[in-house]
Order: C-alpha cells, then sequence, then structure tokens
C-alpha cells in the first residue's frame, strides 16, 4: 500500500520502497518517529531502554547532513544497566544485538525475556554483521524537536540488518543528499561520537 505523500504533524515525507520490498503501513511510520522524537526530546538524556534500541541516532555532533557536509546535532547517550552491554560494545565500534541462546533467535529492542519462547536466563548480546539494507526512507521537514530543527531537512532511513531482516534500526545516512536515498542499497554501520563522547551506531551506503 503506497504512504501519503505528506505526514503533516511529524514533517516525515515517507518515500515509496522499491517494488521488491513491502512497505507496512502508515502506522509503522508515525510510531517510528514517535519512538525517535522520544529520544531525542530535549530533555530525555537518558531515554528509557526500550526505546532507546528503536533508534541508532541519539546524542553529540558528527552524522553529516546530506550534501552540506555540515555535522548533525547529537545528543549524548547515558546507558543505564540493562543497555550498558549495547553502548560498551559500540565503543569498541562493535555492533551487538540481544540473542536467545535456547531458540537461537535475535531480538531488538532488547526485552528481560525472549519473546519467542520466554527464556529469560538463557539472553546473551551477539556480535552481527554489521550489514544491512535500506528498507524505506523518509524526509523529516518540520521536525517538533527543537535541537534538531537547524538541520531540516534531513533524511529518517529504515535499516534491516542482514543477519535477521526482521529487525530494524534508523539512520541519517552520514554523506547520502537529502531525499536522494537508494531504496534496497547494502549499508553498513560506521560508529560515530555524541556530546558525551558515547560513540553510535550509524549507517553507510556502501559504494558500488
Amino acid at each position: 500500500m503506497p504512504w501519503r505523500q505528506r505526514l503533516s504533524v511529524s514533517g516525515l515525507v515517507p518515500r515509496r520502497a522499491a517494488s521488491s520490498l513491502q512497505v507496512e503501513s502508515l502506522d509503522h511510520a508515525s510510531s517510528a518517529e514517535r519512538r525517535l522524537n522520544r529520544l531525542r526530546g530535549d530533555l530525555a538524556l537518558t531515554p528509557p531502554p526500550q526505546s532507546v534500541f528503536f533508534s541508532n541516532a541519539v546524542g553529540g555532533r558528527a552524522a553529516l547532513r546530506g550534501d552540506r557536509g555540515e555535522p548533525m546535532t547529537k545528543q549524548g547517550v547515558v546507558p543505564d544497566s540493562f543497555s550498558e552491554p549495547f553502548w560498551d560494545a559500540a565503543n569498541e565500534e562493535r555492533l551487538v544485538i540481544q540473542n536467545c541462546r535456547d531458540c537461537d533467535r535475535l531480538q531488538h529492542p532488547p526485552a528481560e525475556a525472549c519473546r519467542e519462547c520466554g527464556a529469560g536466563d538463557s539472553l546473551e548480546w551477539k556480535p552481527v554483521s554489521g550489514r544491512g539494507t535500506i528498507y524505506n526512507y523518509g524526509v523529516v521537514h518540520d521536525c517538533p524537536v527543537r535541537l534538531l530543527q537547524k538541520d531540516q531537512p534531513f533524511n529518517l532511513a529504515v535499516i534491516t540488518l542482514d543477519d535477521d531482516p526482521g529487525i530494524q534500526m534508523f539512520s541519517h545516512l552520514p554523506g547520502t543528499p537529502v531525499d536522494d536515498v537508494p531504496v534496497g542499497a547494502a549499508v553498513e554501520v560506521i560508529f560515530e561520537p555524541t556530546a558525551n563522547g558515547q560513540l553510535v551506531p550509524e549507517w553507510r551506503v556502501i559504494a558500488d
């Protein structure tokens, strides 16, 4: 089902995915941006662990704003005890995802128990390849988050992981011009510093 031209409340202008990719629904896009906004609100310096994993774009100044060559504002990340292994791995420039040893299943965002089998004592943090695909994207023109308004318009892409296409992360796609996102293209993870020095995962298009 094609998306509408514009989501007037959020300012996210979604683009239709390539024919080989399935667009889920408008609710997917709007709820995705709501999660992103919660992460990056002016007062949300310590976002809840269940939300923080939906987005890799949280914190400091690093991601290039498309073809303008200017850094995009990122707010710092203060890990809690539950999310600390994810962020510690990011500081080592490694991407890890929660995995259940009992059913050999990745899950993201993480939880206290496996969503498939319910086991809580078999969860681990598993390194993944750091490769993915651009599933779809939108262009944000009127973001309600004050800190991001000077960077408008900017890309907001949904990345599916090669290790498990059911797992998605967000990216501004550093180095990719605004509204010139190659849906279906391969991407690789990179790590960029935030305001407090914490590294966060971002995604970059792999050159042919």
